[in-house]
């Protein structure tokens, strides 16, 4: 079996990252033309976003995002990468990340469900289960006068050793309980 390996440089992967998100757009927003985001075909056939910082002297890419659907399996995939990518990041550093090249429908939200399907960081933010507490018993409620019920427990003899001699204790412990 012949075993390919081929090098991809960075010119490839931005064209077939083009040739993907040109499909993801075409599959959902053909039939939704009406968007109230302003929109813009873009040279390379793609959807951008006008923002309001189209003056700010930054990347075009930050300035004019592409516009991704909600409910794509290449947009989960794309936000659990970066998810990923970013050391598991929450919803907010996960969303800013994002919007540097991609404006996402409801991206809070879809963000938020990326990450709940996420296994390692379910697993770290699972809280522990809490029981409920059973009833106390009838002698540890029922009204008592003080020193009605006490504890008494000897034990011994221990054999202590203080240098060279050796001692003999024993060990009394005496509980009050008054319980209000």
């Amino acid at each position: 079996m012949k075993e390919l390996f081929c090098n991809l440089n960075v010119e490839e992967c931005d064209k077939a990252e083009k040739i993907i998100l040109r499909k993801v757009q075409r599959e959902c927003f053909e039939k939704n033309r009406n968007l109230s985001i302003q929109t813009y075909l873009d040279p390379d056939d793609l959807l951008r976003v006008k923002t309001r910082i189209i003056q700010r002297k930054d990347q075009d890419s930050f300035r004019y995002p592409i516009l991704l659907p909600s409910k794509h399996h290449i947009v989960d995939k794309l936000i659990f990468d970066k998810h990923v990518e970013l050391c598991h990041a929450g919803i907010q550093v996960l969303m800013s990340t994002l919007r540097e090249e991609y404006w996402i429908i409801k991206s809070r939200k879809t963000i938020r469900q990326v990450i709940r399907n996420c296994l390692r960081c379910k697993r770290f933010s699972i809280h522990p289960l809490q029981s409920i507490s059973a009833p106390l018993p009838e002698d540890r409620i029922r009204e008592a006068q003080v020193f009605e019920v006490i504890g008494v427990d000897l034990c011994g003899p221990l054999f202590l050793k203080d240098n060279k001699n050796v001692g003999l204790s024993y060990l009394l412990v005496l509980s009050f309980v008054l319980f209000i």
